[in-house]
């Protein structure tokens, strides 16, 4: 019993050495992929505001420069995280064991810079001529000009030497660049520029993916996810307090740029992160799949590349090592406080050791079999729960290819429009808009079977307006819908109902004028809802001969595409004329009992 106790005595005095300090920071490394400016703010805000600090995490950014190799950063161990493109897939098939945390843009800001006036609009226009591009890391331009069946041979590819100038000179016909960073630049110069997006084409990537390593995934699993999280915060407060961001990066990071720069650059940024539409960082595993098979079609990724371990899933069941360390020491304390408590009542235990023995195999049993249904209870819910999942992947794809279908077609009509015809172009490109809206409402939301009108209908009625405007005329609109969410047959109907009106108010209502507006209400009203939608047009006021000019410009094909869609959504339609023209819709909550 002395040896016993002396043992727990030396056990006892090495858990201090063993459990982690409380109070002191764990040291983070942070590789950037360029200079200090507004494309990192979520890790600036992060790191001053105390994200990182509250996580128990010490970060150290490291400011981003051409001649690194962002991935050869973090795999070498320089960096303990990074940021990168998605050529993270390809480095990840070449032996590079990245594991992708987060993907903060939506959309990729990778474009073609070119001059305006060079003749450059279409990707086949650069056959034969020299474009400047990030060797081994612009996959989404290589696969625009693949997916335009563009031999790659044909184009005369060179190292990016981060120098405008080539391209104003003349040296180069193109760059690749980024949509928030150069752009602007030539912007603020006042030169005129094109730009040529792979999204355009049908290649719609992530952008700016946070990064780590297998290794630190599988050793810190605990520092993975803190340092995620913090990041992911940082990055919801830069994208709602931008101007105090902007502040902090000219205070302490870099004034490189001015800033009202780097608020151009925010609110280019937007458009990208969607951070009022998707959470920040999401990643769709089916578009990651879609990702890797354009990869493998173009010859950049093996047929059989896979996935597995690519993607972090934060839910997955780890533990820290020190944990588990410190768990292995209590239970040795435990275990030898059970032995002493064992040689203390021994003889006692004999006595009661057929009873406990007899009650164990009971107990034993019984939890056998419920064991057993337990486990066949939860093999059903796993099965149904992967079922379920895979359908809302499948879903959420089908709608981003719609939409990216939809959004090739509006290209290419207002491609046409420039060319030719372009009322009847407009309007056809008015409707594929309000379709292709509702998908990408649908798959970027929670919900896969109803769309948010409130978010649709500002987004319908700004991009109508905008395709019909002129430069000597200044529409205001006045968007207004209660808490209304419909399924998705009826938010397609209610959407060309609304192209079709606001493009006819856009067309007949201010001719002449200068300026003009344009309202839209959506609400419920005893059980129904009721869509009004009305302009400041001079039909009423212009006397009783241009009124019926006016009102047959309006009323023609339109007017009974309207009244069609009306009656699918078993609405009823009314006119009034007395101010402006208004349009109102009544129909009812619910169509075939949805």
């Amino acid at each position: 019993m002395k040896r016993f106790g002396a043992t727990l005595l030396v056990i006892l005095l090495a858990v201090p050495r063993i459990l982690p300090q409380a109070q002191a920071l764990d040291p983070v490394r942070l590789q950037l992929k360029w200079h200090h400016q507004f494309q990192f703010a979520g890790y600036y805000a992060a790191k001053e505001k105390g994200f990182y600090a509250e996580a128990g995490l010490d970060v150290t950014l490291l400011e981003g420069d051409p001649d690194v190799s962002y991935t050869d950063e973090v795999v070498s161990g320089a960096a303990d995280y990074g940021v990168n493109n998605t050529d993270l897939l390809i480095d990840r098939s070449k032996g590079k064991p990245v594991v992708v945390l987060a993907a903060v843009f939506q959309h990729s800001p990778t474009v073609l810079l070119t001059l305006k006036g060079r003749g450059f609009e279409v990707p086949s226009d650069f056959a034969g001529r020299s474009v400047m591009i990030v060797p081994g890391a612009e996959a989404e331009v290589t696969s625009m000009f693949r997916y335009e069946s563009i031999p790659l041979e044909a184009v005369r590819f060179r190292p990016h030497s981060w120098d405008l100038d080539d391209l104003l000179s003349g040296r180069v016909d193109a760059v690749t660049a980024y949509i928030t960073n150069e752009p602007i630049i030539l912007k603020a110069s006042g030169i005129d520029y094109t730009l040529i997006r792979p999204l355009t084409y049908g290649i719609d990537f992530y952008g700016d993916c946070l990064f780590t390593t297998e290794s630190e995934v599988r050793r810190r699993p605990g520092r993975v996810k803190a340092f995620l999280e913090a990041s992911v915060r940082g990055w919801d407060y830069a994208m709602h307090n931008p101007e105090e961001i902007c502040d902090l990066i000219l205070a302490k990071y870099s004034t490189r740029k001015p800033r009202d720069v780097l608020l151009q650059e925010a609110e280019a940024m937007r458009e990208l992160i969607l951070p009022d539409l998707v959470p920040i960082g999401f990643m769709n595993p089916g578009r990651w799949k879609h990702i890797g098979d354009t990869f493998a079609s173009l010859g950049s990724l093996p047929a059989d590349y896979s996935l597995e371990g690519f993607l972090f899933d934060p839910r997955a069941p780890r533990l820290d090592p020190r944990v588990i360390q410190a768990g292995l020491v209590f239970a040795g304390l435990a275990l030898f406080a059970a032995l002493a408590y064992i040689l203390a009542l021994r003889s006692f235990n004999r006595l009661l050791a057929f009873k406990v023995e007899t009650r164990t195999a009971i107990l034993r049993e019984t939890n056998r079999l419920l064991e057993q249904e337990i486990l066949r209870g939860a093999e059903r819910e796993k099965r149904l729960a992967a079922s379920l999942s895979e359908k809302e992947v499948l879903l959420r794809e089908i709608h981003h290819r719609v939409k990216n279908n939809l959004q090739i077609i509006v290209s290419i009509l207002n491609l046409q429009a420039e060319k030719g015809d372009e009322v009847f172009l407009r309007d056809l490109r008015s409707r594929v808009v309000g379709m292709a809206l509702v998908h990408e409402h649908l798959y970027s939301g929670a919900d896969l079977g109803r769309v948010d009108m409130g978010q649709y209908m500002g987004d319908l009625v700004s991009d109508i307006a905008a395709s019909y405007s002129r430069p000597d005329l200044s529409i205001r609109t006045d968007v207004r819908v209660a808490d209304v969410s419909l399924s998705i047959d009826q938010a397609v109907s209610l959407g060309l109902i609304v192209a079709e009106l606001v493009s006819n108010s856009m067309k007949h209502a201010f001719t002449g004028r200068r300026s003009g507006s344009i309202e839209l209400a959506l609400g419920r009203e005893d059980g129904s809802y009721v869509l009004s939608i009305g302009d400041d047009g001079p039909i009423a006021e212009t006397g009783p001969q241009s009124a019926s000019a006016g009102s047959a410009a309006r009323e023609g094909l339109g007017l009974r595409l309207v009244e069609a869609l009306a009656a699918q959504l078993r609405g009823d339609l009314s006119v009034d004329r007395t101010r402006g023209y208004r349009t109102s819709l009544r129909f009812p909550a619910a169509l075939n009992g949805t």
